[in-house]
């Protein structure tokens, strides 16, 4: 339901044990051959005591990656003395978080997870997708999703009217108007099961995070629910009597009480990939910024504050990561097994996860904003990272761009409210006020 701007030509895919992907880009500041003596004096000084074999090694990386290798501790640095010059640069290529997590292993244990570790090359346009949406594909599931919703509201309140209507005609002792107004209720409440469905329906038809196998599986599980439901309904509309219509809504919550669940997986389903897709942003993210950090600090820029609040960044992207597979696990178990219990935790860890992308935010708008001062370009596509906002009604999605938009949103704020306390943000000029116009709308003489 969303439209993706990919930043990078290539991304980094590291998920648990699974192999990865991770790739390199050409077309950025490159830096390659560049001297040890280019670091800062710590990271300079650190690097100086390894052998010449090895400084020779990392002269031959791109300068950002040079200079995460050089963040390591000494330890961390000998357990990778001996890797192969393919398995050292992909421990270069990893994130700053994995970097480090992966250089603790001793040797033996570094070099076996750096097999599950690939490198390839991803178009730009299929960086962050797993299938391909056209615009009027994607806006066709938008429209089928508003629709759904408004049906559902509409379906909500007529069902809470007519259970008034019905509640009064019990109390009233007219078993007739009691019949026909239980009548109608039950069926609002099956259309507002039927439109809930939709609604996830709509969701993934529009999710081009979702592969084909994936929308297919989960769709024609949703028809079948539909179908159900909606056969549930006719035996209720073709119910005449008390008993009858007794029995047909016996039928319509025997029919939800065993979709319940399997709708809430549906729906959960959406916002796990769209997380997943926040920490591949996240990751493309951090790499762009390692360059511009890289350019920065070849240019004579003091950037050890913003390398700091970049650890910062990557930790808690990794941590973030952490969480979810630990919700994905317990997400298949959910959808195996049937297992409430394990959705409900599996949901908790991605509202932990979701709570560490908003912080990284946090610290991604100071970075932005303090590279931006230094009269440096952090700009890509326009759109670097979309935070979730995990919801059991809804999904609130809220880029991580350096702009109004995108920051107003993750402050839960209005883009004019954001801008009058944020004047010089991307965004903000539409709500300039030094327009030679008064408070009460006249121009000034």
């Amino acid at each position: 339901m969303k439209r993706v701007y990919a930043l990078m030509a290539l991304m980094i895919l590291l998920v648990g044990a699974l192999p990865a992907a991770l790739a390199d880009d050409d077309e950025e500041y490159q830096g390659r051959g560049v001297a040890v003596a280019k670091l800062r004096a710590e990271h300079r000084e650190k690097l100086q005591q390894l052998d010449q074999g090895y400084q020779e090694r990392l002269s031959q990386l791109r300068y950002e990656h040079v200079r995460k290798v050089a963040g390591l501790e000494e330890g961390q640095l000998l357990n990778a003395a001996g890797l192969s010059d393919e398995e050292f640069e992909k421990l270069a290529l990893l994130d700053r978080s994995r970097l480090r997590e992966y250089a603790d292993k001793e040797p033996a244990e570094l070099r076996e997870a750096l097999q599950r570790v690939t490198v390839k090359r991803v178009a730009r346009e299929d960086a962050f997708r797993k299938r391909v949406l056209s615009e009027s594909e994607a806006e066709g599931a938008r429209n089928r999703y508003e629709h759904a919703a408004r049906n559902y509201e509409q379906a909500k309140r007529l069902f809470e009217e007519r259970k008034r209507s019905w509640e009064d005609a019990v109390t009233a002792g007219n078993e007739t108007a009691a019949v026909a107004y239980a009548k109608e209720y039950l069926g609002h409440a099956a259309d507002m099961v039927i439109q809930s469905l939709e609604k996830v329906r709509a969701g993934i038809e529009g999710d081009d995070d979702l592969t084909d196998e994936e929308v297919e599986e989960a769709l024609e599980e949703i028809d079948e629910k539909i179908a159900e439901m909606e056969a549930a309904k006719e035996s209720l509309e073709a119910a005449e009597t008390k008993e009858e219509v007794k029995a047909a809504g016996e039928g319509i919550l025997a029919a939800w009480e065993g979709m319940r669940l399997r709708l809430k997986v549906h729906a959960e389903l959406v916002v796990r990939t769209q997380v997943g897709d926040v920490l591949s942003r996240s990751e493309a993210l951090e790499r762009h910024l390692e360059r511009v950090l890289a350019e920065m600090e070849d240019e004579g820029v003091d950037v050890e504050d913003l390398d700091e609040k970049l650890d910062d960044f990557s930790a808690l992207i990794g941590s973030a990561r952490d969480k979810l597979s630990s919700s994905q696990v317990l997400f298949a178990q959910a959808k195996e097994d049937g297992d409430r219990d394990a959705l409900d935790e599996a949901k908790e860890l991605a509202r932990d996860a979701h709570d560490d992308l908003k912080e990284a935010h946090s610290i991604l708008m100071v970075i932005v904003r303090e590279v931006k001062a230094e009269g440096y370009d952090v700009e890509d596509d326009g759109e670097y990272v979309e935070v979730v906002e995990v919801d059991d009604d809804e999904q609130v999605v809220c880029c991580m761009a350096a702009t109004a938009e995108c920051m107003a949103c993750a402050e839960g704020v209005s883009v004019e409210e954001f801008c009058e306390g944020n004047p010089g943000v991307d965004g903000c000029e539409d709500y300039d006020d030094d327009d030679g116009v008064d408070d009460a709308g006249e121009e000034d003489s």
